[in-house]
């Protein structure tokens, strides 16, 4: 997204939480695809050096490592935020906002995660095969902990890919994955036939009935076999948990200082799933990546270049129009009860203590007009009647029923 802007002569603030540019792609070791027939092995790092590379040599671009997003004010085409930067704290000036926060790999204590070095997520075993000797026989559990309530998209796909890496490795290799359901959707669907055909065995198995792990000298795990309707019992030397994508640390506040939606499952909520894709119901900010929901490399690019298309359409301008139905606050009535700013959908009105309320009090509500979206419902919950919309003023819309009524009034025959 930052390249995308930056290549159209647009200055960026890239805000990084870490120490380093990369985010998920730093922990990704292979990509596979499926090509002519065959599995194709594909190096992330690669990509990612070369991006990097072109961040940090682009004038236009300002790298923020290791800082942190505080607060902002102000609306779509006029944002100033203040950052915390190693050196202290810093305030910018800016048009838009893309939220990009990404997702981290669950690390919960399901199945013995944590007790014993032989139980490995996806990300570790990946690691550990592009460090030592293979491994001999491995067990694979998905759909663990949150993946119970939401599908994570990407971990039945990341499970084949490192199955697959494993048979290269290690064809004699015994693998076996023992799944709730699977997902490898689109063309990725090849990957799981050719795992198939590698030998890789499935189990299927319920929530109601999860296989369970015991360590001690020998790992083994337990599964009910549907179709044989008896217990099977593993000695893997490895079980390794395909663990969801989660929602980073610190995502609940970033979206209150933001002022915008999480979904059920702490990802952020975009405007609408169809028309609005990549928005948000605050204008001026978008979002892109895992911090919408899981997805894949290619799907993140896609949405981040569209993030930055949309951001396009408000620093593009040197002027943006705004609606002409907008609220607006009669301050010697306003009594500051903060009826409008608890209710406003799109959290817009505020006390500005600048301003004098009723019998002279000291601050009263105030609606930027670049950020109304003239719904109308401070107007009808504000007990002191101080907040009208305009062209639809309170003597506005009695003169007009007044007219309707005269029109119809029925007159009597003589």
């Amino acid at each position: 997204a930052a390249l995308t802007l930056a290549d159209q002569g647009f200055p960026v603030h890239l805000v990084e939480r870490t120490d380093a540019l990369g985010g998920n792609l730093r922990h990704l070791e292979r990509l596979a695809s499926w090509e002519q027939g065959k599995v194709v092995w594909h190096d992330p790092h690669a990509l990612l050096q070369e991006m990097v590379a072109q961040v940090e040599a682009h004038p236009l671009i300002d790298v923020h490592l290791e800082s942190e997003y505080l607060s902002s004010e102000g609306f779509a085409g006029n944002f100033t935020s203040r950052l915390r930067v190693p050196e202290g704290e810093r305030e910018i000036r800016h048009g838009a906002t893309i939220v990009a926060t990404g997702g981290v790999e669950y690390r919960g204590p399901e199945y013995g995660y944590g007790s014993d070095p032989r139980i490995l997520t996806q990300q570790e075993f990946e690691a550990r095969l592009s460090e030592g000797e293979p491994p001999q026989s491995v067990a694979m559990i998905l759909c663990i902990g949150p993946a119970e309530r939401y599908c994570s998209r990407i971990c039945c796909t990341t499970a084949i890919k490192n199955v697959l890496a494993l048979k290269k490795a290690n064809p004699e290799a015994q693998v076996t994955v023992i799944y709730n359901d699977i997902r490898t959707y689109a063309f990725r669907e090849r990957l799981y036939d050719e795992a198939r055909r590698q030998g890789v065995v499935f189990i299927h198995y319920e929530f109601d009935r999860k296989p369970e792990v015991t360590t001690g000298e020998r790992l083994q795990v337990r599964v009910w076999e549907p179709s044989l309707e008896q217990e099977v019992v593993l000695e893997p030397e490895l079980l390794v948990l395909s663990m969801p994508v989660v929602p980073p640390e610190g995502v609940d506040a970033l979206a209150t200082r933001l002022k915008v939606p999480l979904d059920l499952d702490g990802f952020f909520l975009e405007a609408h799933v169809k028309l609005r894709p990549v928005d948000f119901s605050t204008d001026g900010v978008f979002l892109a990546g895992m911090a919408h929901y899981p997805k894949f490399l290619d799907e993140t690019i896609v949405q981040a270049q569209a993030a930055a298309a949309r951001a396009l359409t408000i620093v593009s301008k040197d002027v943006l129009e705004v609606g002409g139905i907008v609220a607006q606050v009669d301050a010697e009535k306003c009594v500051g009860c903060l009826t409008c700013v608890r209710i406003c959908p799109f959290h817009v009105p505020q006390i500005r203590a600048d301003f004098s309320g009723v019998g002279g009090i000291v601050g009263a509500a105030y609606i930027e007009p670049a950020q109304c979206h003239g719904c109308g419902v401070c107007v009808a919950e504000c007990p002191a009647k101080a907040i009208q919309l305009v062209h639809y003023r309170q003597e506005q819309i009695e003169a007009q029923i007044e007219a309707l009524e005269s029109e119809f009034r029925p007159v009597a025959a003589v």
